[in-house]
C-alpha cells in the first residue's frame, strides 16, 4: 500500500538534518530540563530543616535578650525542645528575660523567657535576680509564684542571717538546665541578694500562702 504524501514529507523530516527540528529536539531537552531542575528544588525545600531561634553566645539567667543574642538556626525536628521559637517569634523574645542559664547554640523555647507582665504581676515594679541555691536539690520543690525569703548562715553563729524578705519566685529550673531560680524582689533587696550570693552560699525560706498549707 503506497504511503500517502504527508507520511512521506514526515519521514524526509525526520531523516533529514535541519535547523528547525534540531530547535525543537533543544527546546524539548531545555523544557525537560527545567521541569527536573523544578522538582528537584521542590523536592530540597520539602525535606529542608526547619529554622528556629539559638542563642549567639552564653547568657546568665535574668538576661534580658538583645536581638544580636539571637540567630536562626536550621535544626531537625527531632532535636528541637517543644515549644521551639521560630522565625515569627523573633520580635518577641528580643527584650524578654531568660529563665535560665542559657549556652551559645541553643534552642530558644517559650519556657526560657519570662515577659514583663509577668514580672508585674508577681512583684509590682520589681527587679529580677538569679540565685543558684547552696542545696541545688531543693530548687525543684519550689513553684512559680512563691514567696520566699533569702537566707545566709552566719560565721559562729547558729541563727540565719535574712538577707531578703518578699522575695517572688518567678522561674524554676526543670530537666538538665542550670539550678539557678530567678526571684523578683525590689531594686535595693535585689543588689543585697546579689551581692551576698558573692560572699556565701544562700538558702530560701518559703513563706507565702504556700507554707501555710
Amino acid at each position: 500500500m503506497p504511503s500517502s504524501p504527508f507520511t512521506q514529507r514526515s519521514a524526509r523530516w525526520w531523516n533529514t538534518p535541519g535547523w528547525r527540528r534540531s530547535m525543537i529536539i533543544r527546546r524539548g531537552l531545555a523544557t525537560l530540563l527545567c521541569i527536573l531542575a523544578a522538582l528537584g528544588v521542590a523536592a530540597s525545600l520539602r525535606h529542608r530543616d526547619p529554622e528556629v531561634l539559638v542563642l549567639t553566645r552564653d547568657v546568665p539567667a535574668g538576661t534580658a535578650l538583645q536581638d544580636t543574642d539571637l540567630t536562626l538556626a536550621p535544626r531537625a525536628l527531632s532535636s528541637q525542645p517543644a515549644g521551639a521559637l521560630g522565625p515569627e517569634e523573633r520580635e518577641k523574645a528580643s527584650g524578654s528575660i531568660l529563665a535560665a542559664e542559657g549556652r551559645a547554640g541553643q534552642v530558644l523555647h517559650h519556657g526560657h523567657l519570662v515577659g514583663p507582665e509577668l514580672i508585674n504581676s508577681l512583684h509590682p515594679g520589681g527587679t529580677m535576680v538569679p540565685l543558684r541555691l547552696a542545696d541545688p536539690e531543693l530548687s525543684p520543690l519550689l513553684v512559680p509564684g512563691d514567696t520566699v525569703s533569702v537566707v545566709t548562715a552566719k560565721e559562729d553563729e547558729a541563727t540565719p542571717e535574712v538577707v531578703a524578705e518578699g522575695a517572688r519566685v518567678v522561674t524554676v529550673p526543670g530537666g538538665e538546665e542550670s539550678a539557678s531560680i530567678l526571684l523578683a524582689l525590689d531594686e535595693v533587696q535585689a543588689q543585697a541578694v546579689a551581692a551576698a550570693a558573692l560572699r556565701s552560699p544562700l538558702a530560701v525560706v518559703v513563706t507565702g500562702a504556700r507554707a501555710r498549707g
